[in-house]
């Protein structure tokens, strides 16, 4: 019993610690600028203000603070963004954007997503020790998002 209570408590604290190392990119981590508003929203470009914004899918680019721990970024302030499918080999995007409107964006192969002031949960494999792909997830509150397709 006691090596179970000693294996339990090991493996806590390593969880713990794992929580922890996600909190890092916020102190080292740089953030892109995007323009504060676009001036002209060219043809093809929809934008949402003060959005929930899903993202699925695998794409090849991804622009945004530098630290990513094992592909996980977790900023505790908001950060700016640039996910992009450029039709490239085995990319496709799913986009679900919640807002005073309401966006879908299903299957894109070329499709660009800027987020302005984002918090929440992002994964990208192309940022990952351990898995060597392109898969991208992402939930976040976003003040700006911009859909260019």
């Amino acid at each position: 019993m006691k090596k179970e209570e000693l294996f339990i408590k090991k493996l806590l604290i390593c969880v713990i610690c794992l929580l922890l190392i996600s909190a890092i990119p916020v102190a080292v981590g740089v953030t892109i600028d995007i323009e504060e508003e676009y001036e002209k929203n060219p043809a093809g470009t929809d934008h949402f203000t003060d959005c929930v914004v899903w993202i699925f899918g695998k794409c090849n680019t991804v622009e945004g603070p530098s630290a990513w721990i094992l592909g996980f970024f977790c900023p505790l302030k908001p950060r700016d963004f640039i996910i992009q499918a450029k039709g490239e080999d085995n990319e496709s995007l799913y986009v679900f954007i919640r807002s005073n409107k309401i966006g879908t964006y299903l299957g894109y192969e070329n499709i660009k997503i800027d987020i302005n002031n984002g918090k929440g949960f992002f994964f990208w494999a192309g940022k990952s020790l351990l898995i060597n792909s392109n898969i991208i997830f992402a939930r976040c509150k976003a003040e700006d998002a911009w859909i260019t397709n």
